[in-house]
């Protein structure tokens, strides 16, 4: 780095220091906020994961054929078996996208919801 040596008066040498002083007394109140930032989403983070996770740290499962149940529920309250997208239905059912999609195309689920478009009905029995 190349270094410039410059004169100046020392009233000016005094506002020139003073202008630093308060950039990094700026950037240290930023670094203190963004520190008590991280320390909150840490915790929330430690608690969501401690609710997830069961006692033993296990992440805990529903019991087998609870999500079918409650897919089968949402769909059979929606008037004229008209179906649901299934965003809709995660929303509903408060299942996870991924088990809702795996509920809804599992082959051993074959006779009970069909596709009809973009939304998935109960199929008439």
């Amino acid at each position: 780095m190349k270094m410039v040596t410059l004169q100046v008066e020392p009233e000016m040498a005094k506002h020139i220091l003073h202008e630093y002083e308060e950039g990094l007394a700026a950037k240290r109140s930023e670094k203190n906020d963004l520190l008590e930032e991280i320390g909150k989403l840490e915790h929330v983070i430690k608690s969501l994961r401690e609710q997830i996770n069961g006692a033993n740290g296990e992440i805990s499962r529903s019991p087998a054929g609870e999500n079918k149940s409650k897919v089968m529920g949402f769909l059979s309250g929606i008037p004229g078996n008209k179906g649901a997208r299934m965003s809709e239905i995660v929303k509903g059912t408060g299942i996870g996208t991924s088990s809702v999609n795996f509920t809804l195309t599992n082959k051993n689920n074959s006779k009970s919801f069909i596709k009809d478009g973009k939304v998935w009905k109960l199929l008439a029995s």
